[in-house]
């Protein structure tokens, strides 16, 4: 897999025989990700992050982490599957330790159910 939110490193990983694209911003940072994705045919890992790498630590706050992200997470999988791609191909991640305390990440562990009921 390729683990990147530029479409011409994707592209270009996957002309390389990468397999699976993940994308730390949801497939929501660069434009030409998502009609790539969808061409592509290959698999996508849709990832939560709070802020930029730069910024996703300074202080993240959620209402409720676990509601806030499932309503993220499941607004890009209705993205994804509205553009095209078929959702056999589509993981989801909640992005533990990216915009999250570690109060954070134990919730979201805690209540991993909770991902694979809504979101499957």
């Amino acid at each position: 897999s390729i683990d990147t939110s530029k479409a011409a490193v994707a592209r270009a990983c996957l002309d390389a025989g990468a397999e699976i694209i993940n994308d730390v911003t949801g497939f929501a940072g660069d434009p030409a990700m998502l009609p790539l994705a969808v061409s592509s045919c290959s698999g996508v890992c849709v990832m939560h992050m709070q802020g930029t790498p730069q910024t996703m630590q300074d202080n993240p706050q959620y209402d409720d982490v676990v509601a806030d992200i499932l309503a993220y997470l499941e607004q890009r999988l209705a993205a994804l599957a509205a553009a095209g791609v078929a959702r056999e191909r589509i993981s989801l991640d909640p992005g533990i330790g990216f915009g999250k305390t570690h109060a954070h990440n134990l919730t979201l562990l805690a209540h991993a159910r909770r991902f694979r009921e809504a979101l499957d």
